[in-house]
C-alpha cells in the first residue's frame, strides 16, 4: 500500500511540472506572436507614409510650375526641411515636408509612435546625411511600439533627375 501512494505523489509531481513546462510555453509562443504581430503592424505603418510621400513632389520650389530652376541651388536649404507655413499632415506637398513628423497610431495591438527624418544624402554614399543640396533624399520612418523593444526602421532614396 505505501509503494502506491509513492507512485501516485511521483507521478503527481511529474504531472505538475509538465503542466507548469507548458503553460510556460504557451505563454512565451502568445509573446513571440504578440511582438511578430506589431513588427508587421509598424513596417506597415512607416511603408505607408512613405507611399504617401512618393506621390508628392521633390522639392517645394516645383509646386509653381515654371520650367527653369537653378538645380540643385534652387531646392530647399537643410536647415528649412519641413513642412513650410500652413502646411500640416496630411496635406504636404513635397517631399521633405515629412521631415519632423511625428504621430501617434492606434493599432488592435496597440499604440505605435513614429517618427519621420528626410535630409539630403550623399550621392556615393546615401547612409551618409549631408548639409549640402542634392539630387538625393533619403526618408527614414521609425515606428515605436511598447511591445516590441526595438523600433522598426524603414528607409527611402528619393531621386531627382531630369
Amino acid at each position: 500500500m505505501g509503494y502506491h501512494i509513492m507512485y501516485v505523489i511521483g507521478a503527481s509531481v511529474i504531472f505538475f511540472s509538465s503542466v507548469l513546462t507548458l503553460n510556460r510555453t504557451v505563454l512565451g509562443n502568445f509573446h513571440t506572436i504578440t511582438e511578430s504581430s506589431m513588427i508587421l503592424t509598424s513596417a506597415s505603418i512607416g511603408q505607408e507614409i512613405i507611399e504617401e510621400a512618393q506621390g508628392k513632389l521633390y522639392d517645394e520650389v516645383f509646386s509653381d510650375n515654371e520650367s527653369f530652376y537653378d538645380i540643385p541651388v534652387c531646392f530647399t536649404a537643410d536647415d528649412s526641411l519641413g513642412p513650410e507655413g500652413g502646411e500640416y499632415y496630411p496635406l504636404f506637398d513635397d517631399i521633405d515636408d515629412y521631415n519632423g513628423l511625428t504621430r501617434l497610431v492606434s493599432t488592435p495591438s496597440g499604440a505605435c509612435s513614429v517618427a519621420v527624418k528626410v535630409g539630403y544624402v550623399d550621392s556615393l554614399n546615401i547612409d551618409q546625411w549631408v548639409t549640402e543640396k542634392g539630387f538625393y533624399k533619403r526618408m527614414e520612418v521609425s515606428v515605436y511600439t511598447d511591445v516590441n523593444p526595438y523600433s522598426v526602421k524603414l528607409h527611402y532614396l528619393f531621386c531627382y533627375y531630369k
